[in-house]
């Protein structure tokens, strides 16, 4: 690797390794959707960007790796997105307790599935049967 290679790659870990724990707080702390899904796909591809700058300075991050394993298994992702659908829907819970009607509640939580259901390409069928239980407790 050259001498610039080095330089940049040197420059530009630090700025992923930012983007890498602003995007785990993002994930751990969002209820909405778009950002959850959008963030959790930045976050493989920021941790993939990190491995390949740290092989371009020399560092075989074995770590890195380990993470980028762990972050992609199937039951990690399901966890981290029942983690998620559990947070929307207590904020969902909080708004709709401050609606008046029992229609506008309706209308809430119609809405909040709707806009759930934008994103089931993305979701395990753990997360599904989460999603169909809560939905049955909030408009039965």
């Amino acid at each position: 690797m050259g001498n610039e290679q080095i330089k940049f790659a040197e420059m530009n870990l630090p700025v992923l390794v930012e983007q890498f724990d602003g995007s785990v707080h993002i994930i751990d702390t969002t209820v909405k959707p778009d950002v959850f899904f959008s963030r959790y796909d930045f976050l493989l591809t920021t941790i993939s960007r990190i491995i390949e700058t740290k092989k371009v300075m020399g560092d075989n991050d074995t770590k890195s790796i380990e993470l980028l394993e762990q972050l992609e298994k199937p039951q990690n992702k399901e966890g981290k997105i029942n983690d998620f659908i559990k947070r929307s829907h207590e904020r969902l819970l909080t708004d709709m307790s401050k609606l008046k009607t029992e229609n506008a509640r309706i209308n809430k939580a119609k809405k909040y599935f709707d806009e759930m259901n934008k994103y089931k390409d993305k979701m395990y069928n753990l997360n599904f049967d989460l999603l169909e239980e809560l939905k049955q407790k909030d408009l039965s």
